[in-house]
């Protein structure tokens, strides 16, 4: 039973996959952030902190976190192209 102000939604299995690659990609930025806050600490403290090698965790969400970008990207530059190649002919 859902409540009456719930929406229920599903997502298709690609963007579930984009939703889990950027949501995987803050945590990659996050860890990132961290790493580099930890040299902030004494070297005794820092040894308990390691995580190296931490990156190639994100390897296959930072590939499809391009491939989204990419794509957006491409749209993006198709849109303002058409607007301004119509304003160049029609103006």
């Amino acid at each position: 039973m859902y409540l009456k102000n719930e929406v229920k939604f599903e997502l298709s299995f690609a963007a579930q996959q984009r939703y889990l690659a950027f949501s995987l990609f803050e945590v990659c930025l996050a860890l990132r952030e961290f790493q580099k806050q930890r040299l902030l600490l004494l070297p005794v403290e820092r040894k308990s902190l390691s995580l190296g090698g931490y990156h190639e965790w994100f390897e296959k969400p930072f590939a499809v976190w391009l491939d989204v970008v990419s794509q957006q990207v491409k749209k993006f530059i198709r849109r303002k192209s058409r607007r301004i190649l119509h304003r160049l002919l029609f103006s």
